[in-house]
Formats: C-alpha cells, structure tokens, sequence
C-alpha cells in the first residue's frame, strides 16, 4: 500500500473513532466538527455513517441548512444509495424540506431508475406548497421521457413548465431556492 492509502485509512478510522466516541460520551460536537467529519465519510464512502453524523447534529441541534441539505442528498443519491438519501431529506427540520431538497431528492430516484418514486415526492412537494421550478421539471422530464409509463404526466408537466417559463418572464425577485435548482 501507498502513503497516501494509509493515509486515508487512517483518517476514516479516526472519523469514525472521533464520532463514536462522542456518541459514547454523550458529548455534542461544534457543527463545523459534524461537517469535517461527513465530509471525510463522504469521500471515503462510508455513506451510512455520513447519516448517522447528520442525525447527531440534528440532535444536537445544529442545522446542515438548505444547500447542504440538497448537496447531501444528491451526493448520497450519486453514491448510489437512495434509501440513504431519502432518509437524509427525512432528516432535515421542516423549513429545510424545500424546492431543492425534494429536486435533488427526485433526482436521485431518476437517475436510479425509479420516477414512479420522483413522481411520488413531486406529490409530497406539492402537498406541503411547494410549487416547482424549471430545474425540478428539467429533471423530471429528463427521467419520464426515458420511459413509456408517464406519458400522460409528462404532457401534463411540459405544459406546466412552458406555463412556469411564460410567468417567471416577468418577475424580477427569485426565490434563492429557485436559483439553486435552475
């Protein structure tokens, strides 16, 4: 083995020392110590444990917000593991289940081959009010297209985005939510 893969070794067990110990001892690590160490999880792959850092930090009340929250939902999705990332969307408090949260969330149920469980979340979107964006309705259509199931939904979604675009035209504040998933 090389220097750089002991290294990395190292560094994963000593991630996983760090969390486990802090479990142990009851003790609440800074949010930037939860971060480093999903972080090092993340890179080493070690995704079921990238979940069991965001549930620490969610109990010691510490919020990944909304564009870490999306970015580790698309990245666990990426990683192949979409039961982990609908329990990460899970996860996050209620004011950070957004428009771009449940966009990579579908997302990654897309790329996994799965719509029927993207169109599912785009129910659950709208039944919380929570209106799509064009980026939500490019990955959609992008996924329903590849597939003779939702002919009828992706007709009745093309309309709405044609409808989206004509509307947004004219308005001049968007959403920051709105620029994350376009």
């Amino acid at each position: 083995m090389t220097t750089n893969s002991w290294h990395s070794i190292l560094v994963i067990y000593l991630a996983s020392l760090a969390l486990d110990y802090s479990l142990e001892m009851g003790i609440h690590l800074e949010k930037s110590a939860y971060l480093a160490l999903a972080g090092n999880f993340l890179r080493s792959n070690e995704l079921s444990k990238v979940i069991d850092v965001v549930k620490e930090m969610v109990k010691s009340q510490h919020s990944l917000g909304v564009y870490h929250g999306a970015m580790l939902i698309h990245m666990l999705g990426f990683g192949r593991r979409p039961s982990l990332a609908a329990e990460a969307l899970d996860l996050l408090p209620d004011d950070q289940k957004g428009l771009s949260a449940y966009t990579a969330l579908m997302d990654v149920y897309i790329s996994a081959g799965s719509p029927e469980k993207a169109m599912k979340i785009l129910g659950e979107m709208r039944e919380r009010e929570i209106m799509p964006s064009l980026g939500t309705y490019d990955v959609l259509l992008s996924g329903l297209e590849k597939t003779s199931d939702f002919q009828r939904e992706t007709s009745s979604l093309r309309k709405e985005q044609k409808s989206l675009v004509a509307s947004t035209r004219f308005r001049e504040n968007v959403h920051v939510e709105d620029k994350i998933c376009m």
